[in-house]
C-alpha cells in the first residue's frame, strides 16, 4: 500500500474504487484515525401516549376545564401581583393586568395518571436507553467520519488534479497535432507554433516528446 502522496499521476488516474477506499483507510491508518464503523441506524423513539389531559392554572391541575374557568373567575375578583427586583436586589411587587404575559392563564398539557405510568415506565426507560446508546454512538461515528474527511478531501484534491492535468495534456497534444499539419509535418516550424499559444514549462515531458519528435525528423 502507499500513502497519498507517494501516488505519481498516472496511479492516480488508475485507481478504481475499491484501491480509493484502501487507500484511505491506510493514510488514516498511519495517521492514528480509526476505520469508520457501520453508521448507526436511526433509531426511532417513541414516547408511550399519554392518557388524560390536564388545564394548569396558578401552579394547580384540574382534569376538567370547568374547574380551571371558576378558578380564573376567582383570581379575576382580585388584585393580582408579580414580584419584581430593584436594581439593588430588593424585591417589590407589580400589579398585573388581564393583558400582562405573567398574568394567570389556563394552560392544556398532556399528562400520564399514575396507573398508565405504572404499565410503560419498563418500557419507556428501555426505550431512553437504547436512543441514548444510539446518540452516543451516532456520536462517535460523526466524530470519526470527520476525522477521515481530511484524508479523502486530500485523495480527491490529488485525484482532481491529475484528471485536469491529464486533459490539458490531451489538449496540447491534439494542438501539436493539429500545427503538425498546418507546419506539413515539419516538427520544428509545428513547435514553434506551439510555443506561442502555449507555456510548456508546466509539461516538461511534453517539451521532451516535441524536442525529440523533432530531434528524429532531422
Amino acid at each position: 500500500m502507499k500513502r497519498i502522496e507517494e501516488y505519481i499521476e498516472e496511479e492516480l488516474l488508475a485507481l478504481t474504487p475499491e484501491e480509493i477506499a484502501n487507500t484511505i483507510d491506510y493514510e488514516c491508518a498511519e495517521l492514528g484515525i480509526p476505520l469508520l464503523p457501520t453508521k448507526p441506524l436511526p433509531y426511532n423513539f417513541v414516547a408511550p401516549s399519554r392518557d388524560i389531559e390536564a388545564y394548569c392554572i396558578g401552579g394547580l391541575r384540574f382534569d376538567n376545564r370547568d374547574a380551571a374557568e371558576g378558578i380564573l373567575t376567582v383570581i379575576k375578583d382580585y388584585k393580582v401581583y408579580k414580584e419584581d427586583y430593584s436594581d439593588y436586589n430588593f424585591k417589590y411587587l407589580s400589579e398585573l393586568n388581564e393583558n400582562d404575559y405573567s398574568y394567570p392563564k389556563i394552560e392544556q398539557a398532556s399528562y400520564y395518571t399514575k396507573q398508565r405510568w405504572d404499565e410503560i415506565e419498563t418500557e419507556l426507560k428501555r426505550q431512553i436507553k437504547l436512543n441514548d446508546e444510539h446518540k452516543e454512538a451516532k456520536k462517535i461515528y460523526d466524530a470519526i467520519l470527520e476525522d477521515r474527511s481530511e484524508v479523502v478531501n486530500a485523495l480527491q484534491e490529488r485525484i482532481s488534479t491529475a484528471k485536469h492535468r491529464a486533459r490539458r495534456v490531451a489538449e496540447i497534444r491534439a494542438q501539436w497535432k493539429r500545427y503538425l499539419e498546418l507546419a506539413e509535418n515539419n516538427p520544428s516550424i509545428a513547435l514553434n507554433f506551439l510555443l506561442k499559444v502555449q507555456d510548456l514549462r508546466e509539461y516538461p515531458e511534453l517539451m521532451t516528446e516535441f524536442t525529440e519528435w523533432n530531434l528524429v525528423s532531422e
